[in-house]
């Protein structure tokens, strides 16, 4: 049932096939839909009208508010501006974008894909965010937003270069430049590859 809450959740209104085919993708179709029905109850015994059938397709109640769906429109207003109002700024924003891993312990196929979406437009906002409050010199606020997408994705260059930018920023030179080598060194000895020319470039000019 949860997982059938779960898929609904993040797939929106789904045919029954594809629901069946997607939760039990092993068994025939006879079965998967005997299994869905028997889950469909179990979650409406639960929550009295949570899941809704329609013509053949399921959705769940519209009164439902869910939490990645509000995470993933904040997340798109700030990719989507490209700034943050001064009313807008709330430490919370920012731990909020940066939430916790979608489903972590669930591998089903369709459940990785949408961590996997997740996960991106986290980081494109956390970034975005960086950049906002470093125009406006939020310094901290804009640390705050770089490390957390850091903090996400380790190997990220882009989230890396958004520290560096707010160090380098704060005249933080020395900073910059240790940040920069740990780097270079979790990417030498994870991948086997060196930061970008673009991000040797923006260090040589710092230093130089």
């Amino acid at each position: 049932a949860r997982r059938l809450i779960s898929l609904l959740a993040l797939r929106g209104a789904s045919p029954r096939t594809t629901v069946a085919g997607m939760l039990w993708p092993e068994g025939d179709d006879g079965m998967a839909l005997g299994r869905l029905r028997t889950t469909i109850w179990r979650a409406n015994a639960s929550v009295r009208g949570l899941v809704v059938s329609r013509v053949g397709r399921l959705e769940l109640a519209p009164w439902l508010v869910i939490d990645v769906h509000v995470l993933i429109a904040r997340a798109s207003q700030v990719i989507a501006e490209g700034r943050v109002r001064p009313d807008d700024v709330d430490e919370r924003d920012v731990a909020g974008i940066a939430a916790k891993e979608l489903l972590p312990e669930w591998s089903d196929e369709w459940v990785v894909e949408e961590r996997e979406y997740v996960r991106q437009i986290q980081l494109h906002a956390l970034e975005a965010m960086a950049a906002a409050f470093m125009e406006k010199r939020w310094y901290s606020a804009a640390l705050e937003s770089a490390m957390r997408a850091v903090q996400m994705d380790p190997m990220r260059e882009t989230a890396h270069r958004a520290v560096i930018l707010v160090h380098l920023a704060e005249s933080n030179v020395a900073e910059a430049t240790r940040h920069y080598t740990k780097l270079r060194a979790l990417l030498q000895r994870e991948l086997g590859v060196s930061p970008s020319p673009d991000l040797d470039a923006l260090l040589d000019r710092a230093v130089g």
